[in-house]
């Protein structure tokens, strides 16, 4: 039989397998974000052949782990913001502003702690500016 000893560490080496294979990467929440628009935005990748850090919209920080910045702008962009851009917590810079992105800022925009930069003017957008974009105490400049 298996002591306690043994169960204990392989409980948590499995734990931390299972989270590691199924947790989404920054990569996954901006495919997400790029299906969502026109075109899916040909994200230059499949699956996981190249980390969208390679992409032109996309810029990374100098590890290549976490997206920082998300730049449409002028990009003809058309369709709504994916919630799941609330999971990019590193992010600091979004620039999607003239484009023909419509209906509302995602409850979930709140939730960017580092966002310094919200660019969303020139667009399509409607409703009201949700009320967790005040909890943005890093953000410098907002565009709508």
């Amino acid at each position: 039989m298996f002591s306690k000893i043994y169960i204990i560490p392989l409980f948590f080496v499995y734990t931390l397998l299972i989270q590691k294979c199924w947790s989404a990467t920054d990569c996954d929440y901006v495919k997400l974000i790029f299906e969502n628009f026109n075109k899916g935005f040909d994200a230059n990748w499949k699956d996981n052949e190249m980390s969208c850090c390679k992409n032109l919209l996309v810029e990374c920080n100098k590890e290549g782990t976490n997206v920082v910045k998300l730049l449409f702008k002028t990009t003809t962009a058309e369709g709504t913001i994916h919630e799941s851009i609330g999971s990019l917590s590193k992010l600091r810079e979004i620039d999607m502003g003239n484009n023909k992105i419509y209906g509302s800022i995602p409850d979930t925009i709140g939730q960017l702690s580092n966002l310094r930069v919200l660019n969303l003017g020139s667009n399509k957008l409607n409703g009201t500016i949700p009320e967790s974009i005040y909890s943005l105490t890093k953000l410098e400049k907002l565009y709508v």
